[in-house]
């Protein structure tokens, strides 16, 4: 395993505690729909571990919009795989809504980081 995966997965337990504590807050305090609270958190999610992965993981100094919006590319891509398996979990397989989101960010977590480490960080045309 190396130090590089070793620190995105730090940085991404940040992000995933952002994403979930967020998502919590709207869908049992708010009563927000799980969808929208899904987006919004993911999304704050995203940017955290960005902002972390630039400056720590990767140490990305070059093209800071261009990386970012890769990095956000990809985390749409987590995000879509998460509303279509949250949608199956709370609506057919009737699971508890927290349970849900819990079940899709350890699937996701792997897909992401080899498209960051290729995509978003890797090599600038």
């Amino acid at each position: 395993m190396s130090m590089q995966f070793v620190k995105y997965c730090m940085i991404g337990v940040s992000g995933v505690v952002v994403d979930f504590l967020l998502y919590c807050l709207m869908i049992q305090i708010w009563h927000w729909d799980y969808q929208l609270a899904n987006f919004i958190s993911a999304s704050a999610g995203i940017a955290n571990n960005y902002w972390w992965n630039r400056k720590w993981t990767f140490k990305s100094k070059d093209h800071p919009w261009t990386r970012f919006l890769r990095f956000y590319a990809v985390g749409l891509v987590g995000l879509v795989l998460s509303a279509v398996s949250l949608y199956f979990l709370i609506e057919y397989a009737e699971l508890d809504e927290v349970v849900a989101k819990v079940i899709t960010l350890m699937v996701i977590v792997l897909l992401q980081y080899n498209l960051n480490k290729r995509f978003s960080f890797g090599g600038i045309q």
